[in-house]
């Protein structure tokens, strides 16, 4: 369920192209723990109401907080992550479309820059082939915006979005996982938008 692995070019918004010369891809073993793709959760998928059908979508990060947020991306195969990106304050966004099927993402967030492993906040998915991704949100690895709030957002009325208000506790929060099996995994087509928006 919780996993942090590498990036394809294929399905970046942000490429490898947009990273600096100075910066390296991570290829960290201590950063980029092994574990299993986010699985199908079983639930019927839900309707495509509001994206045209036949398109890939996207994951997408919003920050709204008044500090920057630092992000990476992990893929599965092999265990490595992108370079650090920087969300700018009140303004900083990000986005990528769906992976490949089967190559489970992770999108760590965090309040320290050069934090690859914690605390952070991670969106986690899986195109899983058959026409739907599969999500949810952890925070197994620390709850840095909890104080804050956060949302799990779709631009598809019919897939799980909600809002995770402070402090952002499994009391408060129970879809959430803080643990790697007390949170809920949700179906989403393909062609939809999903995401977090921090602070919002």
């Amino acid at each position: 369920m919780h996993f942090t692995t590498t990036i394809t070019a294929l399905g970046f918004v942000l490429s490898a192209a947009a990273v600096p010369a100075s910066q390296s891809w991570i290829v960290d073993p201590a950063a980029a723990t092994d574990a299993p793709a986010v699985p199908d959760s079983g639930n019927p998928v839900a309707a495509d109401a509001n994206v045209a059908a036949g398109t890939t979508g996207d994951a997408n990060v919003r920050n709204y907080c008044d500090f920057p947020v630092y992000l990476y991306v992990c893929g599965q195969d092999p265990a490595s992550c992108t370079p650090e990106y920087t969300l700018a304050a009140k303004t900083g966004t990000y986005s990528e479309v769906f992976s490949t099927p089967n190559n489970g993402r992770s999108i760590k967030m965090g309040t320290t820059s050069g934090e690859v492993a914690k605390p952070i906040l991670q969106f986690e998915y899986t195109n899983t082939g058959s026409g739907q991704v599969a999500y949810d949100l952890s925070e197994v690895n620390g709850n840095p915006f909890g104080p804050y709030g956060f949302f799990l957002t779709s631009n598809n009325n019919a897939c799980f979005h909600e809002e995770c208000p402070a402090p952002g506790t499994h009391d408060v929060c129970p879809w959430v996982f803080t643990t790697p099996t007390n949170g809920l995994v949700s179906d989403c087509p393909i062609a939809s938008s999903i995401g977090v928006t921090l602070c919002g």
